[in-house]
């Protein structure tokens, strides 16, 4: 016993002794700390569920294929009626059910995840009943501090160990000791990556890198570093798939690719991103002065490299050349990214300004009022699992100009006019065709408009998704991982 322990002890001061490599650290703490798991935990195997028998079969969606998935009303993965507000459930001997359940969000502190957080959290006090234990953890300062309340405990990570240095620790120190004091029937991880735990798991993956393993041309313009990280990510993924009893993906897109790339997934699930409409009274003034008889689009983006900003350099050249009547807003900063700063300087440099006009930030309160400043969205990304951008662009009326993409194709379908993301020319002669024909630009219009009002709202998902957590949960032939 003493000398295991001895063992043991060296074992993780050399793991502790590797926190200089950057990025694979994580990664190696994650294999080589699997002998300790299973000394800690004898007999570890995790059941492993049916995709399409069993208990969840009632729970795979259900869609026309020819509409957008999101839209079904059969999206609602079987909602039972007999889960209201406030859900009242009771055990065979009468007394009441009492879910204990912790939301892992941990990682969620920007973007569309912090958005889909929030709002799945803001409906839980119409979801749960009183005898419910819902438990937390989210980052610090990134607005989660407005929704602390009675209907769950907020279990803020340390801002220490929100850094890739200490992710580890993180994993392997604070994290199972929050678990030990809450036991939760089940975890709700929202953040793309599986906790190496022994307890019922439901994971929300909305990181579509995974899903794209042999596109040359996306990995080409993110670079070596960032495909460094995604397969150390993708490594990681795979290990942790065993501690998954539900996979939660936002697109059939995405599912569909996952199947391809992962044959050994568990239970996967559609759980679509709903739509909040934009109603902020908020005016945003434009800091340059619109000029007549010029039509404007934006790309309303923060900087990313899979998102391709830079292939508007070359449209601006073009435009220029041919003093065609368009401007593009760009919305980048040079602090989110390395590249966004080298990005602005060639603008500026190759005197594009006029034509490819940065205009910084936008807060999230004066998008609404941007879109009525503008005739269009531009987005020439190469990469997502969903946006809410192009369903704001078909709400609001303006055209839609974007990659000919299947993620893309999915959300939009024929509201939108597609173009090759990686052809300066191709993107010019698609908006220069779509502002010519006025009778087809104001057909895919209405269609976005249409096909905007019929997206699910989030209390509509976060219902769908608490009964799915409820039932499994209450699933007694699911036995907690031992």
């Amino acid at each position: 016993m003493g000398e295991n322990r001895r063992s043991n002890a060296a074992l993780w001061r050399f793991l502790w002794g590797i926190r200089r490599v950057r990025v694979c650290h994580h990664a190696l703490f994650d294999g080589l700390l699997a002998p300790l798991r299973r000394q800690s935990k004898p007999g570890f195997h995790p059941p492993r569920l049916s995709k399409t028998g069993g208990f969840f079969t009632s729970y795979i969606p259900v869609c026309n294929p020819g509409v957008f998935p999101a839209v079904c009303g059969s999206f609602c993965l079987h909602l039972s009626s007999g889960l209201a507000a406030k859900r009242v459930a009771q055990t065979v001997d009468g007394s009441q059910h009492t879910m204990k359940l912790l939301i892992n969000a941990f990682n969620l502190a920007s973007a569309g995840g912090l958005n889909v957080a929030l709002n799945f959290l803001k409906n839980i006090p119409y979801l749960k009943s009183d005898a419910d234990h819902i438990h937390v953890i989210v980052p610090q300062a990134c607005g989660y501090e407005a929704l602390e309340s009675d209907s769950f405990k907020i279990h803020y990570l340390p801002k220490a160990l929100n850094h890739w240095m200490t992710r580890p620790l993180m994993d392997h120190v604070w994290y199972p000791k929050v678990l030990n004091e809450i036991k939760p029937e089940i975890i709700f991880t929202m953040g793309n990556f599986p906790s190496p735990v022994p307890y019922k798991q439901v994971v929300l993956l909305h990181l579509p890198h995974l899903a794209y393993p042999e596109d040359k041309a996306l990995w080409k313009q993110v670079g070596p570093e960032i495909i460094f990280k995604i397969k150390l990510r993708d490594w990681v993924f795979r290990r942790r798939l065993t501690h998954v009893d539900i996979l939660l993906v936002q697109t059939h897109t995405m599912l569909k690719r996952l199947l391809q790339v992962y044959p050994q997934l568990p239970s996967i699930q559609l759980f679509p991103n709903a739509y909040t409409l934009l109603n902020s009274q908020s005016t945003y003034e434009l800091p340059v002065k619109k000029q007549p008889n010029l039509t404007y689009l934006m790309c309303l983006s923060r900087y990313y490299p899979h998102k391709n900003l830079e292939i508007l350099v070359e449209v601006a050249r073009l435009m220029k050349a041919r003093q065609m009547p368009y401007r593009i807003f760009i919305t980048i900063e040079a602090w989110q990214h390395p590249k966004a700063k080298r990005l602005l300087e060639t603008i500026a440099q190759a005197s594009l300004a006029d034509f490819l006009i940065p205009i910084g930030n936008v807060p999230a309160d004066c998008v609404a009022s941007l879109y009525h400043q503008v005739d269009g969205l531009i987005l020439p990304t190469l990469l997502e699992s969903f946006t809410a951008t192009y369903v704001d662009a078909m709400h609001f009326g303006v055209s839609i100009f974007t990659s000919q993409r299947d993620f893309a194709e999915e959300i939009c379908g024929e509201s939108a006019h597609y173009f090759d993301p990686l052809s300066a020319q191709s993107i010019v002669d698609t908006i220069h065709a779509g502002y010519s024909n006025e009778t087809n630009r104001q057909h895919k219009i209405s269609a976005g408009r249409l096909r905007s009002t019929t997206l699910p709202d989030w209390p509509e998902v976060s219902r769908t998704c608490w009964e799915l957590l409820v039932s499994l949960a209450e699933n007694k032939e699911i036995n907690v991982k031992q």
